[in-house]
């Protein structure tokens, strides 16, 4: 499933909750209203950003996704760096790292751009989701 649409519909959705537009989010969160304009329409995002608009909503990655419905039903933890914690919860699924790369277009030049300090992007993130049939917050240990 591509998550970017539903990312886009949820965004959205949020700052008209909250009265907000794209300034005033940019301000609050120190994301340029630019690219706040660009995720409304769509555009891809880093786990980094990301989170900060999670942070900034209080809500969970899969609610903020629109990969699920309930808004926060853990305290949100520190995440560890991705491919300290990705191994682990590969593993938990019961898939390997071939089958990854095999079964998905997540790459290993992914991996291995990861492992260097490269930010991974919400469309691969979820369709890593999707394969390993995890959560967003449980793929990048936010919710452990």
């Amino acid at each position: 499933m591509n998550v970017l649409p539903k990312f886009s519909e949820s965004l959205t959705e949020l700052m008209r909750d909250s009265n907000l537009n794209a300034e005033r989010l940019g301000k609050l969160t120190n994301i340029s209203p630019a690219q706040i304009g660009r995720y409304t329409k769509g555009k891809d995002i880093s786990l980094a950003v990301l989170l900060r608009l999670a942070e900034y909503f209080n809500c969970s990655l899969d609610y903020l996704c629109g990969r699920s419905d309930v808004k926060l039903s853990f305290t949100p933890k520190q995440c560890p760096p991705l491919m300290e914690w990705l191994p682990a919860v590969i593993k938990e699924s019961g898939k390997t790292t071939y089958k990854v790369f095999k079964n998905t277009r997540i790459k290993s030049s992914y991996f291995v751009n990861w492992r260097k300090g490269g930010k991974p992007l919400l469309s691969s993130l979820g369709e890593l989701a999707d394969y390993l049939e995890c959560s967003l917050d449980r793929l990048i240990g936010r919710d452990r």
